[in-house]
C-alpha cells in the first residue's frame, strides 16, 4: 500500500470511527489489523469511506462493485452471489486456517462492538464457535426438501445436517457476521421430540481438541439464543441500521417459517417461539428490535415497516396482537392474517404473498372476527394490567 493509499485510508478509518465510544477503538484497531491481513488475498480492493469494495472470492467476478466489505464490523456482503458473513468466515474461504484466524481476531471483541453499535447493555453470548464447526454438517436435511424449501435457498442460508443425530443446523451469527450459536431440530417424523439447542457435549463430540483449546470452548455452554438472537439477524439488521434495507421486515417464530417468507422476496427474521412477546427488562428479542428500529429512525428519518406473520393459532395470534401493543406507534407495525391453525411454512409463496403484503395494522387485526375467542380483549386486558404494575 502506497503511503497516499496509506493516509487515505487512516483519513476513511477516523471518519469511520469519529462517533464510537473509546472503549471499543481498541477492539476495532485489531479488527482492522485482521482486515489488512485477508485484503492481500483479495483482488481489486478499493476503499470507500467505510466500505472496501473487492472481487468477490465467492464466485467468477470480474468487476468490483457487489462485494463489499464494512469496516466498522468485518461483516460482508456479495449482492451478485449472495454471499455474506462475518469477518472469520471470510479469512477462511480464502485459505486461512482456523488457528491462524484465532490468533488475528483473538483481539476483536465483537460482543463489545454489538453493544456499541446495536444492543448496549446486553451481553447475550460468551463464545464465538469456529467456523469450521459448520463442515461437520453437510447436506441437505430431506425434511426440509419435502416441504418445498429450495435447495439453492438452504445452501445461501448455510442450513445443514447433522447425520450422526438426524437433525437440521440451522447457523446462528450476530449482526456482525460471527458465528455464536447453532440451533438444531430433529428431523426424523415418527420422533416428536424438538431439541432446537445446541449442547456442550456436541461440541465436545464434533470439534478437534486443538480448535477446543484455541477457542476456549472445554467449558462451553449454549448462549441464550431462543432469548437474546434472530436467526439471519446477519442479513436484516446490518441492513435496517445503515438504511439500505428499506423492504417490510417479516417476523416469525421459526426458521422454517422464515424460509418461506424469504422465498416469498421479502426480509426476514425468525425469533424462535412466542418468547419476543415476553421478553421483558433490557435483555432479550424485543428490546434488541426495538433498539435497532428506533435506530433506524432516528439515524434515517423513516418508520421501520414490520410486518408480524404468527402463526394462525390463538398462541400466534396473542403474541403478535400482544407484541405489537409492546412495540407501541413508533413503529409502522402490521399483522399478516394468516388461515386459522396455518403457519407461514405451511403455505406455497403464491398463498403467502398475498398474506403479507395485505397485513394490517394491529387495531384492525384485532377487531376481526375469530372462531378461536376474543383473544384480542384478553390479550388487552394483560397488555394494560403490566402497564399500570410498571407505572406503580
Amino acid at each position: 500500500m502506497s503511503p497516499q493509499q496509506r493516509a487515505s485510508v487512516e483519513k476513511q478509518w477516523a471518519e469511520a470511527t469519529k462517533d464510537i465510544p473509546l472503549p471499543v477503538l481498541e477492539s476495532l484497531a485489531a479488527l482492522e489489523e485482521a482486515i489488512r491481513e485477508t485484503l492481500k488475498r483479495l483482488s481489486q480492493v478499493t476503499f470507500r469511506g467505510p466500505r472496501i469494495l473487492a472481487l468477490c472470492p465467492f464466485h467468477d467476478d470480474q468487476q468490483i462493485g457487489s462485494f463489499m466489505l464494512r469496516m466498522q464490523t468485518g461483516w460482508y456482503k456479495c449482492y451478485a452471489c449472495g454471499a455474506s458473513g462475518g469477518l472469520a468466515k471470510l479469512m477462511r474461504h480464502v485459505g486461512m486456517e482456523d488457528l491462524d484466524i484465532r490468533a488475528h481476531l483473538k483481539h476483536v471483541d465483537f460482543k463489545a462492538l454489538a453493544k456499541a453499535f446495536l444492543a448496549p447493555g446486553s451481553d447475550p453470548f460468551q463464545w464465538t464457535l469456529p467456523e469450521g464447526l459448520l463442515d461437520r454438517y453437510r447436506g441437505v436435511p430431506k425434511l426440509l426438501l419435502d416441504r418445498g424449501h429450495a435447495p439453492q435457498l438452504l445452501q445461501a442460508m448455510e442450513i445443514g445436517y447433522d447425520s450422526r443425530r438426524s437433525r437440521a443446523i440451522f447457523p446462528i451469527r450476530m449482526w456482525t457476521g460471527e458465528l455464536v450459536a447453532i440451533q438444531s431440530r430433529l428431523v426424523l417424523q415418527s420422533n416428536k421430540e424438538r431439541r432446537w439447542r445446541f449442547y456442550e457435549r456436541e461440541v465436545q463430540e464434533d470439534l478437534p481438541r486443538s480448535i477446543i483449546r484455541a477457542y476456549d470452548l472445554a467449558e462451553y455452554t449454549p448462549g441464550p439464543a431462543r432469548s437474546a438472537v434472530f436467526f439471519n439477524e446477519h442479513h436484516v439488521f446490518v441492513g435496517l441500521l445503515e438504511g439500505s434495507l428499506r423492504s417490510p421486515v417479516v417476523l416469525v417464530e421459526g426458521p422454517g417459517h422464515a424460509l418461506r417468507v424469504m422465498a416469498a422476496g421479502y426480509p426476514c427474521l425468525a425469533s424462535f417461539g412466542t418468547h419476543l412477546a415476553q421478553g421483558t427488562g433490557g435483555k432479550g428479542q424485543l428490546p434488541r428490535l426495538v433498539d435497532t428500529l428506533t435506530r433506524t429512525r432516528i439515524r434515517w428519518g423513516y418508520k421501520p415497516t414490520l410486518i408480524l406473520a404468527s402463526d394462525g393459532d390463538r398462541a400466534g395470534r396473542e403474541s403478535a396482537f400482544h407484541t405489537a401493543l409492546r412495540l407501541g406507534p413508533g413503529f409502522d407495525v402490521r399483522i399478516a392474517d394468516l388461515p386459522s391453525g396455518k403457519d407461514p411454512e405451511d403455505l406455497d409463496t403464491r398463498q403467502l404473498r398475498p398474506l403479507l403484503a395485505g397485513a394490517q395494522s394491529y387495531a384492525t387485526y384485532a377487531g376481526r372476527d375469530d372462531e378461536v375467542g376474543n383473544w384480542a380483549r384478553d390479550v388487552l386486558v394483560t397488555h394494560l394490567e403490566q402497564g399500570e404494575r410498571r407505572w406503580r
